[in-house]
């Protein structure tokens, strides 16, 4: 049975644990959020939010110092053009902004009234916004009186980041469990 002193000694082994790790992941987090600056996928705010940063000036810094100052400046996420109408445009945005955020799931049936029912729309607006999601890949072609489908979206394909990304999580969950498994041994020892 573990005395004190060395349940002492581990547990500031897991401190120092936990810290490396934290300084590894921060390390890994930054190296995505450069990743995705470079891409211009997402805006600097989406990356502040997804990446946890605390600061805004953080990951501009980050941006400035590790690719180059021009990238440092906000950019957003590339907006897709439906249509030179903008009710049609208006409409196939809000029901892609739907099917991203899987209230629309793949397999969905979408019809003009449908649209008209759930938009508050106007029937002609809704044929053109299907044939624009058509025509953008988001939907199935609406043939006569078949229904469109919603299409699932196209995963972009892993980087070697990526890869990377996974490779360290998974270990860290190994390492993890380990010493979830000896903090609980020292738990039962103390209580």
């Amino acid at each position: 049975m573990p005395d004190t002193a060395s349940l002492l000694r581990d547990a500031g082994d897991l401190d120092r644990l936990a810290e490396a790790y934290g300084e590894a992941v921060r390390a890994l987090r930054d190296d995505l959020a450069v990743q995705a600056i470079r891409e211009g996928t997402l805006s600097r705010a989406e990356i502040e939010q997804l990446g946890n940063f605390a600061y805004p000036q953080v990951l501009r810094e980050l941006a400035r110092r590790e690719i180059d100052p021009e990238l440092s400046a906000p950019r957003g996420p590339r907006e897709h053009h439906y249509s030179r109408r903008p009710k049609v445009h208006d409409l196939a945005t809000q029901v892609v902004a739907s099917i991203d955020a899987g209230t629309l799931p793949p397999g969905t049936s979408l019809t003009a009234e449908d649209l008209v029912t759930l938009y508050g729309v106007r029937s002609r607006t809704a044929d053109a916004a299907l044939r624009a999601l058509h025509i953008a890949g988001r939907i199935t072609d609406p043939e006569n009186e078949t229904p469109a489908e919603v299409l699932p979206t196209t995963p972009t394909p892993d980087s070697p980041l990526t890869e990377q990304v996974r490779a360290a999580l998974a270990e860290l969950d190994a390492h993890l469990d380990t010493q979830a498994s000896r903090v609980a041994e020292m738990r039962a020892h103390l209580g």
